[in-house]
């Protein structure tokens, strides 16, 4: 079992090690000192060069400084150790022998799979915005807590807006891809045309809505009118045609 030998009032003493060494990385700079350390170690026993890992703390510290879309929040320092652990996670899982330090005029044994992992999907969906709905979600229950009031005090309750209808004027005017199918629903509500569409809809989605939805209409197949699918992969209009 290894030891650590420790002065103490001037005198020498062997006592175990710590079980855990955690370095400081609550901010960006520190956690960036973090990697670049093991870098610098990596590249010193040869397994990874330092323009290897260089790249990838670079692509690391680029999406965190990168404004995220509408509707979603800044990328976390969290989620950049996420992706780190799983990059090296499935790097562990390539090496299921003994690991050979390169020698000269070798390539050290990392580097073609870290620069490859550094853009696979298993990394990089840590690295994704996430969808953000404070804002909205103060909003409501602001409204849900004037509503509590009015209603403890007597006064009539608030009446549910009316939904919004789409024109035939509207429905004159939808792509060719959607001609025969009905985009408006048994209740009147719209059938966003984006969302059956191959490229798909990008607008931002409408909290707390029980069925998914965006500002143009129910994110629902306009075939069949149900959830989850697009009329593109609608299995009931593939077997009616």
């Amino acid at each position: 079992m290894p030891s650590v030998v420790q002065l103490e009032h001037h005198t020498l003493k062997l006592s175990a090690p710590e079980a855990n060494f955690e370095a400081e990385h609550g901010s960006t700079i520190q956690l960036q000192w973090c990697l670049q350390r093991r870098a610098l170690a990596l590249d010193q026993v040869r397994l990874s060069s330092w323009d290897c890992q260089n790249k990838w703390i670079n692509q690391l510290l680029t999406v965190l400084n990168t404004p995220p879309p509408a509707g979603h929040s800044r990328i976390t320092l969290e989620q950049l150790i996420k992706a780190d652990k799983q990059l090296w996670t499935e790097l562990a899982k390539m090496f299921t022998g003994a690991v050979v330090a390169a020698t000269a005029g070798t390539e050290p044994p990392f580097d073609e799979h870290i620069l490859r992992l550094r853009h696979d999907p298993r990394v990089t969906m840590f690295l994704l915005p996430l969808p953000s709905f404070s804002k909205e979600t103060k909003q409501q229950g602001s409204q849900q807590g004037i509503q509590s009031n009015a209603s403890a005090k007597g006064a009539p309750k608030a009446q549910p807006k009316k939904k919004f209808k789409a024109t035939k004027k509207a429905e004159r005017s939808k792509p060719d891809a959607l001609t025969g199918m009905e985009t408006i629903t048994k209740d009147g509500q719209n059938v966003c045309w984006s969302f059956n569409m191959e490229s798909g809809c990008q607008a931002a989605l409408v909290a707390g809505s029980k069925i998914a939805r965006c500002a143009k209409g129910l994110h629902v197949c306009a075939y069949c009118h149900k959830a989850n699918h697009s009329q593109l992969v609608c299995n009931l209009r593939k077997r009616s045609n």
